[in-house]
């Protein structure tokens, strides 16, 4: 399961660690159209647990032009937009954490959505810095 469930009490809220270059087995891509993989763990924090991350606000663009990335050992799509933002985001070293909208909200769940879109406005406030 992608989406691990929430306990809106605690107002908890996923995060996405993407991982550094360095720990994906194949070399940078070549070609703007052959990407390399993207590896990524998403898990539940909370606001008492004091996390590190970043927000990313972006364009989703096209829901009919989707490539796949990696998400707890899980091939996911995501749109063209994200997976150019990701690997633009993503160091060569260090895994950066994040709060993604598209994919730390499951988007399937039309409770969780309401009440995760009530908690962004804290969500970008505790963020380390939003990536526009």
């Amino acid at each position: 399961m992608l989406h691990e469930p929430l306990d809106p009490e605690r107002r908890q809220f996923r995060l996405l660690q993407l991982r550094s270059r360095a720990q994906t087995a194949t070399p940078p891509a070549t070609d703007l159209l052959d990407y390399p993989p993207i590896e990524c763990d998403l898990y539940v924090s909370s606001p008492d647990k004091k996390p590190v991350y970043h927000a990313l606000s972006y364009t989703w663009g096209r829901a009919d032009d989707t490539v796949p990335v990696q998400i707890n050992r899980q091939d996911v799509l995501v749109t063209r937009n994200l997976r150019i933002a990701l690997e633009n985001i993503r160091e060569e070293e260090h895994d950066v954490v994040l709060w993604i909208d598209a994919i730390c909200i499951n988007q399937g769940d039309a409770t969780e959505k309401s009440i995760q879109v009530s908690q962004m406005r804290d969500i970008y406030a505790n963020a380390e810095s939003t990536i526009a």
